[in-house]
């Protein structure tokens, strides 16, 4: 296996030519949607999704540190839209979870407004690639994640039995 020492960057995250409207089972961009396709937005999204996810290479000011992204995305019938990204908050640490990630939305101004079932975190995005697929799997209703609106993840798990009680009333043999 060979290992290579290049660094990842904000180009191989979210490039600025980046495709940003999945049609046709392909990413494309909007010019080549509206030339192609010539097509315009006429109905309202069917969903409104906002994908969080920790990077330590989008953001070049605090290079080496986890920053935490949100990307707005707009599910239509035949197609999904990266609709826009914002920074929203500076060096969250490596170990930044789904916990801390559902603490932070309920006080964060942008999130606070939004439906916490429309909300999921990505964890740590090194790659477009992983972006992308992570946000089809979600719009298409295939991902395994669940959304920040789920009560437990705030309130943290339940109280656990200890293993010598845990068998207690189960008859003796």
């Amino acid at each position: 296996m060979v290992k290579t020492d290049t660094l990842i960057t904000w180009e191989d995250i979210l490039p600025e030519d980046a495709p940003r409207i999945y049609i046709n089972n392909q990413w494309v961009s909007y010019e080549q949607w509206e030339k192609e396709e010539n097509r315009r937005f006429t109905s309202p999204p069917r969903k409104v999704l906002h994908m969080l996810f920790t990077s330590q290479y989008l953001n070049i000011t605090t290079k080496e540190k986890y920053d935490l992204f949100s990307i707005k995305v707009l599910v239509f019938d035949n197609m999904v839209v990266l609709n826009d990204m914002h920074l929203l908050k500076l060096n969250v640490g490596q170990t930044f979870g789904v916990v801390e990630a559902a603490k932070y939305a309920l006080k964060n101004p942008y999130l606070k407004s939004k439906d916490k079932k429309s909300i999921y975190y990505l964890g740590a995005v090194n790659s477009y690639k992983h972006l992308t697929q992570n946000i089809l799997q979600i719009a298409r209703g295939h991902s395994a994640l669940f959304t920040l609106g789920e009560d437990w993840l705030v309130k943290g798990p339940t109280k656990s039995v200890s293993s010598s009680n845990k068998y207690k009333g189960w008859p003796q043999r």
